[in-house]
């Protein structure tokens, strides 16, 4: 077994001017060491698993975490390379806020990506 994913963040992708649409996407880099990545799995904690995926992406993975009932998840990314199989990486917190202001409302996903213990 490798180490985990060396870095792991999130990006918001899609959506419109108001934040409607918009969807969370992780990107990581390999483990130290590693030189290709052959698969990759993504994992919530509350139950979403991709299992593995054999592609070479490593950015800009799209992850459909949000409906009316889940708020916020923790994502993590495990990955097989030229190395073997990795750990899983650290996770990374995703929330989804519904913001009220005086001119509209919004939608938004938010991304923390500080380290959790």
């Amino acid at each position: 077994m490798t180490t985990r994913p060396a870095r792991v963040w999130a990006e918001v992708t899609g959506g419109n001017a108001l934040g409607r649409g918009q969807q969370p996407a992780l990107s990581w880099w390999l483990p130290e060491g590693c030189s290709v990545q052959h698969a990759y799995q993504v994992r919530t904690d509350d139950g979403y698993d991709t299992g593995r995926v054999e592609d070479a992406i490593q950015s800009f993975v799209r992850l459909p975490v949000f409906d009316r009932s889940r708020r916020s998840a923790l994502a993590q990314v495990k990955v097989w390379t030229d190395l073997g199989e990795s750990a899983w990486s650290e996770p990374v917190r995703l929330e989804y806020r519904f913001c009220v202001s005086h001119v509209k409302h919004s939608s938004h996903v938010l991304i923390y990506q500080a380290k959790l213990k």
